[in-house]
């Protein structure tokens, strides 16, 4: 059996979130490849719908929100 590799890229520019600089390059990171992931998939817990709104850093206390207030 072979490997399988997933990617998921920022192939257009509007795409690719706007430089802030009040927000830390890895958490800019981060919530582009989840927005981009979660626009792909539905994420589910034992088989009903789970609605994802934020994510932290394992070790960390911070939570980060993934999609603009405004959604």
């Amino acid at each position: 059996m072979g490997d399988y590799t997933f990617t998921i890229g920022l192939l257009r520019q509007e795409d690719v979130p706007p430089e802030d600089p009040s927000v830390p390059p890895k958490v800019a990171l981060v919530r582009a490849q989840l927005q981009a992931l979660l626009e792909a998939v539905s994420l589910t817990s034992g088989g009903g719908e789970v609605r994802v709104d934020g994510f932290r850093f394992e070790g960390e206390t911070e939570v980060y929100p993934i999609w603009p207030t405004e959604r």
